[in-house]
């Protein structure tokens, strides 16, 4: 007897529909139920590399890719993905605010540094205008609290799939990274310091801003996914929508 395998996955939000994926060992003979009924056959996986749509009885519309670096597949429901695979849209959200919290790790130690030992709000006291004139108090202040309202924004706006602010967090990320690359150059900001200290200061928080930048790229199109997948969901659940007639 032909051992079988299956996956399950339900529509979302009323998962009043079921897609099952039944196949033998080795992703051969695949076949794909929708609620209970066979709409399609495929002999391997390999035939669904490319991602197939099936028509299903009541016009739904059913679009199954596999996987094959996660061996697992990739399933949305009348343009919905309802799988539970490694890079399905619910999981932009966490691999997004690792790096944030990290980067505001970083600035608060830098504001708490410039509070500490700099003496620096005795400065901006006596002299406000620094704010906006001092390169280095610019840098080290004003930037680092402006750049830490907007991750800290972008945060509570995660998961409303607004990307207003996930734009906005790439683009002030960038500008300060680039910025404090930069102001060495021109400003005698670390003058006096070893060269092993300097390298630190200009390339640690290069690196952790980076990340920051390179997360949010990486997962600009799955976020987009969920953007999508939460309208939808939204679009469905809304009663004004609903024709009661």
């Amino acid at each position: 007897m032909v051992k079988k395998f299956f996956k399950t996955y339900y529509s979302i939000p009323d998962k009043h529909n079921k897609i099952d994926i039944i196949f033998e060992r080795g992703f051969k003979n695949i076949h794909i139920l929708y609620n209970g009924k066979e709409i399609a056959t495929f002999s391997s996986a390999a035939l669904l590399l490319k991602g197939v749509s099936i028509d299903t009885p009541d016009e739904s519309l059913v679009n199954i890719r596999f996987l094959k670096d996660t061996t697992d597949f990739e399933v949305h429901f009348n343009a919905v993905q309802i799988d539970n695979s490694e890079n399905r849209p619910e999981k932009a959200i966490p691999n997004l605010k690792w790096p944030v919290f990290v980067c505001l790790g970083w600035y608060g130690f830098i504001i708490m540094m410039f509070s500490v030992r700099t003496n620096g709000w005795g400065i901006i006291s006596r002299h406000p205008d620094a704010l906006f004139t001092d390169p280095s108090i610019l840098y080290t202040l004003t930037s680092s609290v402006l750049v830490s309202l907007i991750l800290i924004l972008s945060l509570i706006m995660l998961k409303s799939g607004n990307l207003f602010f996930y734009y906005l967090v790439l683009i002030v990320t960038c500008i300060d990274a680039i910025y404090g690359l930069l102001l060495p150059l021109y400003e005698g900001l670390i003058v006096g310091y070893k060269i092993d200290l300097t390298i630190l200061l200009i390339l640690f928080p290069a690196g952790i801003k980076s990340v920051v930048i390179w997360v949010y790229l990486s997962n600009l199109n799955l976020y987009k996914q969920y953007r999508h997948n939460k309208a939808s969901i939204k679009r469905k659940t809304n009663n004004d929508l609903v024709d009661l007639a």
